[in-house]
């Protein structure tokens, strides 16, 4: 976590350590970057809660989950998903043992806000 926590801090971007993670927002969204001690090559960055079922009680689940699906389908390295609540995005790449941070982070937390947006795009659309 050594090294996402210097990035971080060597972009300005403030976090607080849990033991889940690292949460932090940068450019309005929240993140997490989630711990995987048992599994160093294995990165997993969180966008959680981009959508709350109790704030849309109108907009039916499939409309949902169909939105979600182009998401998938768009991005190669995000994975949009719900469970009863709400719904969130992740990106999950393995990396090597000892990885440049800068060459991917910052594009997957731009690809991430970019999935968000294109998520409440095509539930518009249905």
């Amino acid at each position: 976590m050594e090294i996402y926590k210097n990035w971080l801090y060597e972009n300005g971007v403030k976090y607080e350590e849990h033991d889940y993670g690292l949460s932090f927002k940068y450019q309005g969204g929240f993140f997490i970057i989630a711990q995987n001690e048992n599994d160093k090559q294995y990165f997993n960055i969180l966008m959680p809660g981009i959508y709350d079922f109790e704030e849309h009680p109108d907009t039916p689940r499939l409309t949902v989950l169909e939105a979600l699906n182009k998401v998938n389908t768009r991005y190669k390295v995000v994975k949009a998903v719900c469970d009863d609540e709400g719904c969130w995005l992740s990106s999950e790449i393995l990396i090597d043992s000892t990885p440049d941070v800068e060459d991917f982070i910052e594009r997957l937390l731009n690809i991430l806000h970019q999935s968000r947006l294109d998520f409440f795009k095509y539930l518009e659309e249905e």
